[in-house]
């Protein structure tokens, strides 16, 4: 949820082999390729949303 006003669903948190990274809504076209209908528009955007998905995630994990 970004500023209590716009929810943001099925964000997936993949492990890759250089660790976790986040991967966008996506929907499959009908040619067989993944198009994210939800994404940042620059890498800075990307990174910051990354970086605090996976900070959550990582806490989250030590939780458990």
């Amino acid at each position: 949820i970004f500023d209590s006003c716009f929810a943001v669903h099925d964000i997936k948190i993949i492990e890759g082999t250089n660790g976790p990274f986040i991967a966008m809504p996506s929907r499959k076209t009908p040619e067989g390729e993944f198009k994210d209908i939800a994404h940042p528009i620059n890498p800075e955007t990307r990174a910051l949303i990354s970086s605090a998905i996976l900070e959550a995630y990582e806490k989250a994990l030590k939780e458990e």
